[in-house]
């Protein structure tokens, strides 16, 4: 009895325990698994904020820069486009209309030629909104340390070679030289430049000059007032006043404005009669730095100073319009994640009456 009891125990406790443990499941079948959601490439736009309808050296800049913006276009990696200015306020709206439309993702990017030297406040808007920005030519002291690519040209290098040219023309440290020049900070490395070089202390294409000065202190530096055209004028015209310096056999005017200015005094009736002609008859030598149309004609001959028939030479030095085209290409090479040079310091161009015409474009 006592056995028959047992067994019936242990049959119930084993339906019980069968009875509390869970029924088996079937497998549940895997989790329908979706791609992960793509994300399209942010589109980054190039917008080339161009000089507008001028003459000149900016004309042509802005001519090799639409050869960039069109080989950009056509390798299709990034959307280009284009503005244009005809003064430094119409180039700020433009650029503060860019920042303004831009959304934080560093999808847009600026390549222009600042039109005035006070426009730091504009670059910053610019970095504020994350737009990434290349500079051509004129580099603002307070927006270079920020931009992609300084392109510009080398002052200094400038000076030089037009000290080197007058050298070659006859120029000693007892010739003595003028150096008609405004107070831009351009113009002052221009000038200590033609120094550097004749104290033998800087180059001009990889050489220096055969006899160094030993002081320049036979340089006179023009106290024109004003930076313009008129204020060159004007100068020369008082200039020439006194016979002593009738005598000047070279002449350095650092802007095309104050060269024409040179040669308008030289034909107006303003002028002291008796020294202009003995300055005339010296042939002197002048030099020049910019390349606009009025300058060009002037060396070609296609000019309306009769002066020019007698001097004894006149050339200008300039830089190739090929930067902002240059700042373009290095903010693409930026934007596609390679390494840039942020100062790129450009080379130096001769315009002589013999390459004037062919460099037209200027």
């Amino acid at each position: 009895m006592k056995k028959l009891i047992a067994v019936l125990l242990a049959v119930a406790m084993a339906v019980t325990m069968a009875a509390c443990s869970p029924a088996p499941q079937e497998e549940a079948a895997p989790a329908e698994t979706k791609p992960p959601f793509e994300v399209a490439p942010v589109q980054k736009v190039i917008h080339v904020v161009l000089p507008g309808a001028q003459e000149g050296w900016n004309t042509a800049a802005a001519a090799e820069a639409m050869l960039g913006v069109e080989e950009l276009l056509a390798e299709g990696a990034f959307a280009v486009e284009t503005a244009q200015y005809a003064t430094p306020e119409e180039q700020i709206a433009i650029l503060e209309e860019i920042a303004a439309s831009g959304n934080g993702d560093g999808s847009l990017a600026v390549v222009t030629m600042p039109a005035a030297k006070d426009m730091d406040e504009v670059f910053a808007k610019l970095l504020e909104a994350n737009v990434a920005y290349a500079l051509a030519e004129t580099i603002p002291a307070g927006a270079e340390s920020a931009s992609v690519a300084n392109v510009y040209y080398d002052q200094y290098a400038i000076g030089a070679a037009m000290a080197a040219w007058m050298v070659e023309k006859g120029l000693t440290q007892d010739s003595g030289v003028v150096i008609v020049q405004g107070s831009t900070e351009q113009e002052a490395m221009r000038t200590e430049g033609f120094q550097q070089y004749l104290l033998g202390a800087l180059e001009h294409n990889g050489a220096v000059i055969e006899t160094p000065w030993t002081s320049t202190e036979s340089i006179v530096y023009s106290e024109m007032e004003g930076e313009t055209r008129e204020s060159a004028e004007a100068y020369f015209t008082a200039y020439l006043e006194e016979k002593a310096h009738a005598s000047t056999g070279y002449l350095v005017a650092w802007e095309n404005a104050y060269l024409l200015g040179i040669l308008d005094a030289l034909e107006s009736e303003g002028m002291n009669a008796d020294n202009k002609n003995r300055f005339l008859e010296g042939a002197p030598f002048l030099g020049s730095c910019g390349g606009s149309k009025e300058v060009m004609d002037v060396l070609t001959g296609d000019s309306r100073y009769s002066s020019i028939q007698v001097l004894g030479g006149i050339q200008t030095v300039q830089y190739d319009p090929a930067l902002l085209n240059i700042a373009l290409r290095s903010m693409a090479d930026h934007l596609a994640g390679n390494l840039v040079e942020q100062y790129q310091p450009q080379s130096i161009v001769w315009i002589t009456g013999e390459n004037a015409g062919d460099l037209a474009g200027y």
